[in-house]
């Protein structure tokens, strides 16, 4: 009895044996590995760019004149002159970014502007008959620039500096009805000089690309062209009727231009290359 009792309680886990390896064998459930995200290109500034911009431009002026007259005697007055108005223009340039976050690159900047100001008593306060007016016709830069992408690839913040050059008209007008003289001997009188200086650019703004070739920015630039003579004029002693007579007369002037724009820029892919990608999952 001990036997049969054995027989079958071995006979029952063999069975039960057989059926666990059967179910092992059997197929087992798929693994589905997550999904795949299309890369993200991370956007790079490294390419050329040619744009324009527009803004507003101001202007002060430290003005110094200084008189001879026949008689010997000398006069001399300062003051300054402010002017301001409209700017327009356009650029080029290159950057190339480096690292993950930083940018360095070459610009010019060419802008027709219309600066005006004037000062209607400033070469003599004793009298209106004098005036003094200056335009600003267009500024131009070359700059170097340096940038950082920071909190957003697709923002950059930088400074740039360079020399600058500007182009100006210079007028002087006096019209004495009396018996003093201003520069050729009574009456009205007009000087003007158009001068090109040169000078110093600082400044700094944010570009944000809007588009994969597109972007836009907000900057700041101060200008300073330093202090240089405008008129040198020397009066022959045969033009002078009166002891008041201006025989020499120069004016020298200290220039410095601030100026605020918005602009648009195009960068081309050249030099470009493929820009990287992260790939999200």
């Amino acid at each position: 009895m001990k036997k049969i009792l054995l027989g079958s309680v071995a006979t029952g886990a063999l069975i039960a044996a057989g059926s666990a390896n059967a179910a092992d064998l059997g197929p087992r459930p798929a693994y589905k590995a997550p999904p795949m995200v299309a890369p993200v290109p991370v956007y790079s500034w490294t390419g050329c760019f040619v744009g324009a911009h527009g803004g507003w431009g101001w202007s002060k002026k430290d003005v110094g004149e200084n008189l001879t007259f026949s008689s010997s005697a000398a006069r001399s007055s300062s003051g300054s002159i402010d002017t301001s108005g409209a700017i327009f223009g356009g650029q080029i340039g290159c950057d190339y970014q480096f690292g993950s976050n930083f940018v360095i690159g070459v610009q010019g900047s060419f802008a027709g502007a219309r600066l005006d100001g004037d000062s209607r008593n400033f070469l003599d306060p004793t009298s209106r008959s004098e005036a003094l007016h200056v335009r600003t016709d267009w500024l131009a830069s070359v700059t170097a620039r340096v940038g950082v992408t920071g909190w957003l690839p697709r923002s950059l913040l930088y400074v740039k500096g360079g020399g600058a050059w500007i182009r100006e008209r210079w007028e002087v007008l006096q019209d004495f009805t009396g018996t003093a003289e201003f520069l050729t001997g009574g009456g009205p009188q007009h000087l003007f000089q158009t001068e090109t200086r040169s000078g110093w650019t600082i400044g700094g703004g944010l570009e944000y690309a809007i588009a994969p070739n597109w972007s836009i920015f907000a900057e700041f630039n101060h200008y300073d062209f330093g202090t240089k003579r405008v008129f040198n004029h020397t009066v022959p002693f045969s033009s002078c009727t009166t002891s008041f007579c201006a025989r020499t007369f120069t004016l020298d002037a200290k220039q410095r231009v601030e100026a605020v724009t918005l602009g648009v820029n195009y960068r081309f892919n050249w030099g470009k290359g493929k820009a990287p990608v992260v790939a999200k999952y």
